[in-house]
């Protein structure tokens, strides 16, 4: 009997672990990631992970979902590919049960532009940090167009960006093109 309530508890226990969500992403030439698709598969099943990544040969980009403990054995994994060796990851406690499964996904472009040449582990902007990032937006020269789809962009924004309105983000470089010389009235 003691035995059987130890199994329940240890069931019990498991279940109320904390639940982490991790995103990251990496532009990479990564010609080879077709084969990377059953490796990561098994690190995410022997780890409990759930989520979604997408593998693309301009890189990867994730957002997977387990205990602390897994999560970080899991980004440990990745980093054992000398190519995301610097791989970052943004954490965050997950409020309710995110994901219902794993999803590894093999795709032409990680970043859906539709475009051919394009590769955005070429061409960058610059990187800036979060606090970087909100004063440069304090700016009331900065223009901020916010990428994301309608959907989310409902779900939040940054205050006072301009909103393409777009379902995808393969719509964007359109309205750029349409759009971009003549936001508030003004050549750009």
């Amino acid at each position: 009997m003691l035995n059987l309530l130890s199994i329940d508890l240890s069931r019990t226990h498991k279940c109320l672990k904390k639940k982490i969500i991790a995103s990251f992403y990496k532009f990479i030439d990564w010609s080879d990631f077709q084969e990377k698709k059953p490796v990561l598969e098994k690190i995410c099943r022997e780890n409990n992970i759930v989520g979604t990544i997408l593998l693309a040969p301009e890189g990867i980009n994730g957002t997977i979902s387990g205990s602390q403990e897994e999560i970080l054995t899991t980004i440990e994994e990745l980093k054992k590919d000398a190519r995301l060796s610097d791989l970052e990851s943004k954490f965050a406690e997950a409020l309710s049960e995110t994901f219902k499964r794993m999803k590894i996904r093999q795709k032409k472009e990680i970043v859906s532009m539709g475009k051919e040449n394009i590769n955005p582990g070429q061409i960058t902007g610059t990187h800036v940090s979060a606090e970087e990032w909100n004063q440069i937006i304090q700016d009331p020269n900065t223009l901020v167009v916010d990428t994301r789809n309608e959907y989310e962009h409902a779900i939040g924004n940054f205050e006072g960006s301009i909103n393409p309105k777009t379902k995808s983000f393969r719509q964007f470089p359109k309205w750029v093109g349409e759009k971009i010389k003549t936001i508030d009235g003004t050549t750009k």
